[in-house]
């Protein structure tokens, strides 16, 4: 509906993140679906796994609108939203989930050219899979 060409790129290892698969589940739908809406005429999302500095990583980036540096800094907080519809809650809820598996995330974003969210987690010597 969108006109949303989605990639995917796997680093090819399994990776494996410590935490409840639905609720990280969640989150990325959650991610997802904003930087969907975010592309307004068509575009690319693109997701990306990788083992990175010892731990994994997962980029989503989207070609859409972009945010500014004070949208950025305003990000997942409460009723603050981009869009005509929304209210703010699935960002919020995106980087409580995040915050409590541990995850570590880095935004970056350029009006008129698109949006990265690099998420990272540590390698720990002993992991449940997320699946």
């Amino acid at each position: 509906m969108q006109n949303v060409q989605i990639v995917e790129e796997r680093c090819g290892d399994d990776l494996q993140v410590t935490g409840d698969r639905a609720k990280f589940r969640q989150a990325l739908i959650n991610l997802c679906k904003n930087s969907i809406e975010a592309i307004p005429n068509g575009g690319m999302l693109t997701i990306e796994t990788k083992l990175h500095a010892g731990g994994q990583v997962i980029c989503i980036r989207d070609t859409g609108i972009g945010m500014t540096k004070e949208q950025l800094s305003r990000l997942g907080t409460l009723f603050f939203f981009t869009k005509e519809k929304g209210t703010g809650l699935g960002t919020m809820v995106f980087f409580s989930i995040l915050r409590t598996m541990r995850g570590d995330v880095e935004t970056k974003s350029e009006p008129g050219k698109g949006t990265a969210f690099t998420i990272s987690f540590a390698n720990e010597e002993k992991r449940s899979r997320v699946r």
